[in-house]
């Protein structure tokens, strides 16, 4: 028989050079990168004017953003990526991209790339929101440059829950400070733990979630991996 690794990701089956993901259990991790998708993350700091222990009430200043009608670009459509399509198209997406190497198996991306120059001229000025969730590869490294945001609709929302080597975290400050980017939700980077004294903590349009998009369930993961040695 051969071998089933458990990630995140899922279940992959490797045999001799080749992987294939069988199931997937990241609920986790999708849930984090739609919650932060459907609200602006502010509306879950401690700046809310509403403070439950003064019991003062105030609803006239918290900002969100309408994720329905929105365009998202996945990056990284994968097991992962196609569900978080599935789900944008469920709540409403108007138009849903995909950049991949190659493939298009995903019936609910609208529309796909396979090049860095494709998803610059094609898809950033296009989009909303970005989600991020490519693997570390030569050829994803610093995905996220200055020409990138160059070319992107100004007010985006940037959430990285794949890989830290996929942003160029210079050029991101910048377009965090001409508003290209409104907010970013980092999940990930290159170094971690992030040090403390790294301007991602305090940089009002940036959120820090410490490499925890996706903690696994022992008891789901169990589960998820009895089903898939049975389906094996």
């Amino acid at each position: 028989m051969d071998p089933i690794v458990m990630g995140w990701h899922g279940a992959v089956c490797i045999s001799g050079s080749k992987k294939r993901v069988i199931h997937s259990h990241s609920y986790e991790g999708i849930g984090h990168i739609l919650g932060y998708c459907l609200k602006l993350p502010q509306h879950y700091k401690s700046n809310d004017p509403s403070d439950p222990k003064e019991q003062r009430w105030n609803n006239t200043t918290v900002r969100s953003r309408n994720f329905k009608g929105s365009t998202v670009a996945i990056l990284g459509v994968g097991n992962i990526g196609s569900e978080v399509a599935r789900l944008c198209q469920a709540m409403g997406c108007s138009m849903v991209w995909g950049y991949t190497r190659s493939s298009e198996d995903c019936s609910f991306i609208d529309k796909y790339v396979h090049s860095k120059e494709e998803a610059c001229s094609q898809m950033a000025p296009n989009i909303d929101y970005w989600i991020n969730v490519m693997p570390h590869t030569p050829k994803t490294q610093k995905f996220f440059d200055k020409d990138l945001f160059g070319q992107m609709k100004k007010g985006a929302v940037l959430v990285n829950a794949g890989r830290g080597s996929a942003i160029c975290n210079d050029a991101l400050l910048e377009a965090l400070d001409q508003n290209i980017v409104e907010y970013a939700v980092l999940d990930v980077f290159d170094e971690e733990p992030l040090p403390c004294d790294h301007i991602f903590w305090k940089h009002p349009s940036v959120l820090v979630t410490s490499h925890t998009a996706a903690i696994t369930d022992p008891n789901l993961a169990a589960r998820v991996f009895y089903d898939n040695y049975q389906r094996w």
